[in-house]
């Protein structure tokens, strides 16, 4: 029998809070996310709950853990095959909140499995976008260390190589 409870939970980001009432719940398994109360979650997913479900606003227990800083929970979930890449509403992935929220350790977590490093959301957000505006610099430090080749430095390297291949095919024979 596949039925959804209909749960409520609440969702508490900086100084916004508000209350959403969605689906997040798969088997007739009731979701109680909150911020303090990830374990109940993981205990959720444990049991046999799709990591990957999302309540109403898009957000799945992965988006959770990585917007509040839950490292631990973050890495058991992508242990049990949440995806790292998986968007909410807004386009946003776990990713972005890691980065907007400074969890420099999450944001590490992510791109070692294989989050999106440029992914861009609705609103045009990216993850390094949010570090910069919001000082992030330990997030911007692990950023740049995933940084698609085609930044500034594999850009001056392929620039280099470049230009010696040039000078050697100018050289007589």
């Amino acid at each position: 029998r596949n039925s959804l409870d209909l749960c409520a939970f609440e969702i508490s980001i900086g100084e916004y809070q508000e209350q959403l009432t969605g689906f997040l719940a798969e088997e007739s398994v009731a979701f109680s996310v909150r911020e303090f109360d990830m374990l109940s979650l993981l205990r959720h997913v444990r049991a046999g709950a799709a990591p990957n479900t999302a309540n109403g606003a898009g957000w799945t227990p992965l988006h959770f853990a990585c917007a509040f800083g839950h490292y631990d929970e973050a890495h058991e979930l992508i242990y049990l095959g949440a995806n790292v890449n998986q968007e909410e509403n807004d386009g946003w992935t776990p990713l972005l909140f890691a980065a907007h929220n400074n969890h420099a350790d999450i944001v590490r977590l992510l791109l070692e499995n294989g989050a999106r490093v440029d992914h861009v959301s609705l609103n045009n957000r990216t993850a390094r976008n949010l570090a910069e505006a919001d000082g992030h610099t330990a997030v911007l430090e692990v950023l740049d260390s995933f940084a698609p080749r085609g930044d500034a430095e594999g850009a001056g390297e392929a620039e280099e190589a470049g230009r010696e291949q040039s000078s050697a095919a100018e050289e007589p024979a």
